[in-house]
């Protein structure tokens, strides 16, 4: 068996989410990378596997079908800053 950088995960995903959609993206890629006889950390790294995973997350987000979490304790939902993505 090949080794892999993104491991099969032992729990739970949550599909919509940021982290997870990201992490099962670059595991997808990955896949077709091992599958094309690369091998991980010679071949390709995690920054591959993200960078490559990043061009499915940006119309996922444009099209509101992903969630994220603010990394604070408390987050203001009556904020007047809106979200943009600019290309």
């Amino acid at each position: 068996m090949a080794k892999r950088l993104f491991k099969q995960i032992k729990g739970t995903l949550a599909a919509g989410a940021l982290s997870d959609e990201l992490y099962a993206i670059a595991a997808n890629i990955e896949d077709a990378y091992i599958q094309a006889g690369a091998k991980a950390g010679t071949d390709y790294t995690y920054k591959d596997l993200i960078n490559a995973a990043s061009a499915y997350m940006v119309p996922l987000f444009v099209n509101g079908k992903l969630e994220y979490d603010y990394p604070a304790a408390e987050v203001d939902k009556n904020s007047t800053v809106k979200k943009t993505v600019t290309y």
